[in-house]
């Protein structure tokens, strides 16, 4: 999905993002973006207006949301879900050593 991969690309850049409302967006991104009703031009238009005027606003919706990709999607909490699917992919027959090592060593983040 691509609009979720622009999000997590924006708040490792320390950008506040703003969001479709809804209940799965709220549970990822509480207190890290502003959420808004796609269907209402408006209150897209009122949230854009909010960050740009609003200094504060931005900085700590920048700051949560870098905390927030920092503490649960870095690259070894990602690497050991990875890992966990090619297990149960492998039924458990997966050399996982050679896996972890590989992975970890062709990536930063």
């Amino acid at each position: 999905m691509q609009i979720m991969h622009n999000a997590f690309e924006y708040l490792a850049a320390r950008l506040p993002i703003i969001i479709s409302d809804s209940a799965y967006w709220r549970n990822e991104f509480a207190g890290c973006a502003l959420f808004v009703d796609p269907e209402k031009p408006k209150d897209i238009a009122n949230k854009i207006l909010r960050l740009l005027e609003n200094d504060k606003l931005r900085s700590k919706l920048a700051k949560r949301g870098r905390e927030l990709m920092e503490k649960h999607y870095n690259w070894e909490k990602e690497s050991n879900k990875l890992l966990e699917l090619y297990k149960n992919i492998q039924g458990g027959k997966f050399a996982d050593n050679e896996l972890s090592k590989s992975i970890n060593s062709r990536t930063t983040y």
